[in-house]
């Protein structure tokens, strides 16, 4: 099963990117990427907004996409699970907080918490 971005934060991440050449996003993409390989942590792997912009477009679809599945296994196990906080650690912008608001709407509470604040100024 797919797990494709809702329309609204495909277009709020394609607007976060706006204004940016395509190119200069794609290089960030790649060098993002390899900081990741070299076991770099968010933090030091993503210190600029264009950064940020290249991590929204082509690393936020498979993150959200992985957390969507797991949530959904979850939900298949524990079906009467309904929560109404959650803590995301290591939340980036908000990928698996988005993921979790799209499988259980009512989560009324939300607490993001990561280390790099360009991410978190994204959420």
């Amino acid at each position: 099963m797919s797990f494709p971005l809702p329309p609204a934060l495909r277009r709020a991440s394609e607007d976060y990117a706006a204004g940016l050449p395509r190119g200069e996003i794609a290089r960030r993409v790649v060098a993002l990427t390899e900081r990741y390989r070299s076991g770099r942590a968010s933090r030091g792997a993503i210190a600029s907004r264009e950064d940020v912009a290249a991590y929204l477009l082509a690393r936020l679809p498979a993150t959200y996409a992985a957390v969507s599945a797991a949530l959904r296994a979850s939900h298949r196990l524990m079906p009467t699970f309904a929560p109404l906080t959650l803590i995301d650690l290591c939340a980036g912008p908000g990928t698996a907080s988005l993921a979790a608001l799209e499988r259980w709407p009512a989560l009324s509470e939300l607490a993001l918490i990561d280390a790099n604040p360009i991410l978190l100024d994204a959420a």
